[in-house]
C-alpha cells in the first residue's frame, strides 16, 4: 500500500509541476505580447513624428522660396499659399512676368522679405506714375511689356535710360524725357503704339535703332534748333504711320532705313 501511495504522490507532483510550467509559459507569452504591442505603438509614434517633421520642413522651405524665387534654370517657383493670398494689385500674366524679372534684377541676393519690399516699391511707383527725384538711371527692359502703363514722369536727374526700357508698353500715351539724357538707346520705346508726342531733349546726341519703331499713333516729334543730335539709327522711326513731318538739325546723320515705311516729310533747320 505504501508503494502505491508513493507512486500516486509522485504522479501528483509531476502533474502539478507540468501545470505550473504551462501556466508559466502562458504568462511569459502574454507578457511578451504586451511588450511587442508597446514596442509597435512606440515605433508607429516615432514614424509619425518623423513624417510630421519632414512635412513641416517642406512647408517651411516652400514658404521661404516665396513668390519671387527662382530655380537655377530661371523658372519661377511659386508656393500654393502665395497663389491663394489676395493681392491689392490685379496684374496680367505678362505684367507679372515683368515684375518678377525686375525684382530678380534689383534684389537677386535678398531674402523673401527683401524681394517683397522691392516689389511693393515698384508697384507703388507704377501706381503713382511719378519716379522719385533720386533716380539717375533706369535699366534696360525695366518696364518691358507693361501694357497698363499710360503716363510716365521721369525724374529731372535721370541720365541713363536702358534699351527696351519701355518696349511694348502699348497703353503709354505720354512720357517726358529729362534734359540730362544724352542718348535714347535702341528699342527703348519700340511698339509703344499709343504714344502721341515725344520731345527730344537738346543734350541727346543719338537716337538708337528701333527706338520708336512701330509707334503707330505718334504724330509729333519735337527737336529744337539747339539740339545736339548727331545720329538717328536704323528703323528708329520705322512704321510710325501717323508721323507726317519732322524737322532736324543740319548735319545730323540719318540712317537710310530710319524712317522706312513712315509717311513723313523731313525738313532741316536753317541757321
Amino acid at each position: 500500500m505504501r508503494i502505491g501511495e508513493r507512486n500516486k504522490a509522485c504522479m501528483y507532483k509531476r502533474a502539478l509541476s507540468g501545470l505550473l510550467a504551462i501556466n508559466l509559459i502562458f504568462l511569459i507569452g502574454v507578457l511578451s505580447l504586451c511588450r511587442m504591442e508597446e514596442i509597435c505603438r512606440k515605433l508607429q509614434q516615432t514614424v509619425s513624428e518623423v513624417h510630421m517633421e519632414e512635412s513641416l520642413l517642406a512647408d517651411k522651405e516652400s514658404i521661404m522660396m516665396g513668390i519671387a524665387s527662382r530655380t537655377s534654370s530661371g523658372q519661377r517657383v511659386v508656393d500654393c499659399s502665395e497663389l491663394q493670398r489676395e493681392s491689392k494689385y490685379q496684374l496680367e500674366q505678362a505684367d507679372l512676368e515683368v515684375l518678377l524679372r525686375i525684382v530678380e534684377a534689383e534684389a537677386g541676393c535678398e531674402d523673401e522679405d527683401g524681394k517683397l519690399l522691392v516689389a511693393n516699391v515698384i508697384l507703388n511707383r507704377l501706381n503713382s506714375e511719378k519716379f522719385p527725384d533720386s533716380i539717375t538711371e533706369i535699366r534696360g527692359q525695366a518696364f518691358k511689356n507693361c501694357r497698363s502703363l499710360e503716363r510716365v514722369t521721369l525724374p529731372e536727374h535721370l541720365t541713363y535710360l536702358g534699351g527696351e526700357a519701355f518696349y511694348h508698353c502699348s497703353s503709354l500715351e505720354e512720357v517726358n524725357l529729362p534734359a540730362g539724357l544724352t542718348e535714347i538707346r535702341g528699342n527703348t520705346f519700340e511698339e509703344c503704339s499709343s504714344l502721341l508726342r515725344i520731345e527730344i531733349p537738346d543734350n541727346v546726341t543719338r537716337i538708337g535703332g528701333h527706338a520708336f519703331y512701330g509707334n503707330t499713333s505718334l504724330e509729333e516729334v519735337v527737336i529744337s534748333p539747339d539740339s545736339k543730335l548727331q545720329q538717328i539709327g536704323s528703323s528708329a522711326f520705322r512704321c510710325c504711320d501717323s508721323l507726317r513731318e519732322i524737322t532736324l538739325p543740319r548735319g545730323v546723320s540719318v540712317n537710310e532705313r530710319a524712317f522706312k515705311e513712315t509717311p513723313v516729310r523731313i525738313d532741316y533747320y536753317e541757321y
